[in-house]
């Protein structure tokens, strides 16, 4: 685990990393140059010798600056803490798997009017490189410049070769949902709610040049907090359900206390709430292959088609695995097609 000791290790071995590797890296370059020349003016051997000389030069430099091996950090979680761990991996690889995530500076409106686009960076969620250590467990992470990387005992925030913990009290996510006129490709995990006119002479077009309709898409909004004093990550999401479940191992963080925010607080539990049920209730009609916004006929002629594919008679002949496995999805139909009847009433007779 992460102690003084380790972290003292760490940030000694990481603000030497850069200068180290530059110096590696001109070292090589400087060797390549060289057996070129030396290749090309008196002999093969002689550039080839002077390239071999190069390389081990520039790994002995790339080694020294590392800062020797990496501070290994071990952990033995007991089931609590193991699961708490694995609901923030989780969370992170659900993330990940939007098709775009962004860093920004503004937030957007407040009264959920659409906003510009604005300037926007982009953002990696992923296993990411670690700097100076090495764990025994799988360690995500967010880059926009600055590292978040998720441990099981804090958030460690790595900017300028240097690391810094930040306790899951005081860390905190929100989030909130943004419509923004998107000026550019639009995400295909995105949802578009309308199209907008543009003014001329938004975004830097000139004036006078003809007005231009823009889809109006609905993101995901997530603020990280408590990563310094002021400070707040803002990341735009393409796939607003992928935000809307990253939250969920975290709460509102010691920041937005200390600042009276829990009206803001309560308002994102809402939306995240609203979110997740909206998530559910679209999964019920994926069982049946139809959008959330078919109609009743539309529900139960799939609840039909479906219910036949997997009959068991259709399947008695079969292998036991296959029947199994058509009894289960058989059980999966009705449950999505009694829930979609229980909350929207009955659409249709069996």
């Amino acid at each position: 685990m992460l102690t003084k000791q380790k972290l003292a290790e760490m940030n000694s071995r990481g603000s030497s990393r850069p200068e180290g590797r530059t110096v590696a890296l001109y070292a090589a370059i400087g060797a390549a140059v060289v057996a070129v020349a030396a290749g090309l003016l008196v002999s093969y051997a002689l550039g080839a010798a002077v390239l071999l000389l190069g390389a081990a030069v520039a790994f002995f430099l790339g080694r020294k600056g590392s800062g020797g091996p990496k501070v290994e950090l071990f952990y033995n979680l007991d089931a609590e803490a193991g699961a708490r761990f694995a609901a923030v991996g989780t969370a992170c690889e659900v993330l990940a798997g939007s098709e775009k995530i962004w860093r920004v500076d503004e937030e957007g409106t407040a009264d959920g009017s659409v906003a510009p686009v604005g300037p926007r960076h982009p953002v990696t969620v992923g296993l990411l490189e670690t700097p100076g250590f090495s764990a025994n467990v799988d360690i995500w992470g967010i880059d926009d410049g600055t590292k978040l990387f998720f441990l099981p005992e804090c958030v460690l925030s790595y900017r300028d070769g240097k690391y810094r913990p930040i306790s899951y009290n005081s860390f905190g996510v929100l989030y909130s949902q943004s419509r923004r006129a998107e000026d550019g490709e639009v995400p295909s995990d995105a949802e578009v709610v309308e199209e907008v006119g543009r003014s001329p002479g938004m975004n830097g077009a000139r004036r006078g040049t003809k007005r231009v309709e823009h889809p109006v898409v609905v993101y995901g909004m997530l603020a990280l907090t408590g990563l310094a004093k002021g400070e707040t990550l803002r990341l735009l999401v393409s796939n607003k359900a992928r935000a809307a479940r990253f939250v969920r191992p975290f709460g509102a963080g010691r920041d937005g206390e200390e600042r009276g925010d829990a009206r803001t607080a309560r308002e994102a539990r809402a939306r995240r709430n609203a979110e997740a049920e909206a998530e559910r209730n679209g999964s019920f009609y994926k069982v049946l292959g139809v959008d959330p916004g078919a109609s009743q006929a539309e529900i139960h002629s799939a609840y039909k088609k479906k219910a036949r594919m997997y009959h068991p008679d259709r399947v008695a002949s079969l292998a036991p695995e296959v029947r199994e496995m058509a009894e289960l999805r058989m059980k999966e139909i009705n449950a999505a097609y009694g829930e979609i009847k229980r909350r929207h009433g009955s659409p249709g007779a069996r």
